[in-house]
């Protein structure tokens, strides 16, 4: 899967990556690195797709957009994918 493949890390406005991934591509700057942060703190599929549906509900200061428009399946596909990470 290429990077054009996962448009979820660039929100509207924005001309870069938020996130990097073990220190590879152009993101960090606005958000931390992924690698490794996935499990931290026992953070499963549950947790990943409550953050991602309402970030500010789990951490009030979050910057991080909402991902509620996408599908409870694509939702649950992403957070199995980044609690690989």
């Amino acid at each position: 899967m290429n990077d054009e493949a996962l448009p979820i890390g660039r929100p509207q406005g924005l001309g870069q990556r938020v996130h990097a991934l073990s220190g590879r591509g152009v993101g960090g700057q606005m958000a931390p690195d992924l690698a490794g942060r996935a499990r931290k703190g026992g953070r499963d599929v549950a947790w990943h797709v409550r953050f991602l549906k309402e970030p500010a509900a789990v951490f009030p200061d979050s910057r991080m957009p909402s991902y509620r428009h996408l599908s409870e399946q694509e939702l649950r596909t992403l957070a199995e994918f980044l609690v690989t990470l």
